[in-house]
């Protein structure tokens, strides 16, 4: 949905193309070598200490976390402006496609 345009003036632009996504070309999360996107995946930020299955209660960025969600993901559960500023800090970030209606990118 979104595609990094320019890095102008430090955090630069995205272009945003409604009703697409970016086919192939996702990050492997769990094996990223920086930390901050390795918690922010739906994984690690969401399923439950005690059983490894649903988002934690209470935790509001989980509304993103689906079911199919394991270890190997590469879902984050984040709002909109965490998955711009990740994208953006990653030089191998090209852009990232956005739930429409939960925290999920």
């Amino acid at each position: 949905r979104y595609g990094r345009t320019s890095d102008i003036g430090g955090e630069g632009d995205y272009l945003i193309v409604d009703n697409a996504i970016c086919l192939d070309r996702n990050l492997f999360i769990a094996r990223h070598p920086k930390p901050e996107v390795q918690e922010a995946s739906c994984w690690s930020r969401c399923r439950t200490v005690d059983n490894d299955e649903g988002p934690k209660k209470g935790t509001n960025a989980c509304d993103g976390f689906n079911a199919q969600d394991g270890p190997d993901s590469n879902a984050l559960c984040a709002k909109e402006t965490e998955c711009a500023t990740l994208c953006w800090s990653l030089d191998e970030c090209s852009g990232y496609d956005m739930h429409k209606t939960t925290k999920r990118c």
